[in-house]
């Protein structure tokens, strides 16, 4: 994402809070890889990988947690 972004450029990241990976079957009946992110993780790739953190939201209101990030490229 940083590759193809210009300095300054924006980047909006919401992601399903959690920890570690697997395969899940969807309620479609289809298998895909998750790979799930703690508010600390995720904060600390986006900032090694070009990044500063503009603003960052934890949704906790439904059954999955998320975390949402507006960042912009270094």
């Amino acid at each position: 994402m940083h590759r193809v972004l210009v300095p300054g450029g924006t980047l909006h990241l919401g992601l399903q809070e959690g920890e570690g990976e697997k395969w899940e079957v969807t309620r479609f009946d289809v298998e895909r890889f998750f790979v799930r992110y703690t508010l600390e993780e995720a904060e600390t790739l986006l900032t090694q990988t070009g990044f500063s953190l503009d603003e960052r939201h934890q949704d906790t209101t439904g059954p999955r947690h998320w975390l949402n990030f507006l960042a912009k490229a270094i």
